[in-house]
């Protein structure tokens, strides 16, 4: 998987709608019934759901920039969420600018997803098989770029992401803390220390859950997602921006629904 085989330009034919007739096994992109992003409307509260548990914990991060993402990619156990009684293991976190998911129709400046796996060593295998890319290493390759590659996975293995949107505002402390790193960094990575994914800084007790699938090719449903309806500020967004997508207008799926 290359960012060259698809991109989120439709003048391309590379774009998303068409990304369901590029590959045979991206055809879910095309016909699927239960495609992420969505525009998400009125909320209704359900009881049956529970409180998302978060156990995380520091661990050594590497930041990589693909110029279509910023990625922290963790390297070993971050920690791990805990929803309905299933526990996710934390894989990496990383921004999409626009943002995908909108509410009532508005869309946000950047959205940030943190990725998790129910089953952490079968994932990194799996991804270890299909990883090619250069000049990214294969340690960082093992995470987002190559989570493309579930459309081979094992049926037990699930995926949750937990995602928020923002809107420029006040400094945001762990872009703030990431952007002097990202404004020397070109599709290479670099060590970023220890990091606890709670610093990032999503916050707040109200979500929206549904099941949806991957924005990216093969775009593989049976995705739990979790949006949060608080809305972060920061004002590092635009110079990230402008750093991170130097060939891309967007690096945002549109919704689909």
């Amino acid at each position: 998987m290359t960012e060259d085989e698809f991109n989120y330009d439709d003048r391309t034919g590379k774009g998303p709608s068409s990304w369901g007739t590029l590959k045979p096994e991206w055809r879910t992109c095309g016909v699927g019934q239960r495609q992420s992003p969505i525009n998400i409307r009125t909320v209704q509260v359900s009881s049956q759901l529970r409180d998302l548990q978060k156990n995380y914990k520091f661990a050594k991060a590497d930041l990589l920039n693909t110029t279509v993402n910023v990625e922290v990619n963790f390297i070993g156990d971050a920690g791990s969420i805990t929803i309905n009684g299933t526990v996710y293991r934390v894989q990496n976190i990383h921004w999409h600018s626009p943002s995908e998911h909108t509410f009532g129709g508005v869309r946000y400046i950047q959205s940030i997803y943190d990725l998790f796996s129910d089953n952490y060593d079968i994932l990194l295998i799996i991804i270890k098989e299909k990883s090619t890319r250069n000049p990214i290493t294969e340690k960082s390759y093992i995470y987002l770029r190559s989570v493309h590659t579930l459309i081979f996975r094992p049926r037990f293995i699930r995926i949750a992401v937990v995602s928020m949107l923002y809107r420029i505002g006040q400094p945001d402390p762990f872009l703030t803390r990431i952007f002097p790193i990202l404004s020397v960094l070109r599709q290479t990575e670099r060590p970023l220390g220890v990091v606890n994914p709670e610093e990032v800084g999503i916050q707040g007790s109200s979500f929206y859950r549904y099941n949806g699938s991957l924005t990216v090719p093969p775009c593989t449903e049976d995705v739990t997602w979790m949006v949060y309806l608080m809305v972060l500020y920061s004002s590092t967004i635009p110079n990230i921006i402008k750093l991170t997508y130097t060939y891309k207008l967007s690096s945002s799926n549109p919704s689909q629904t």
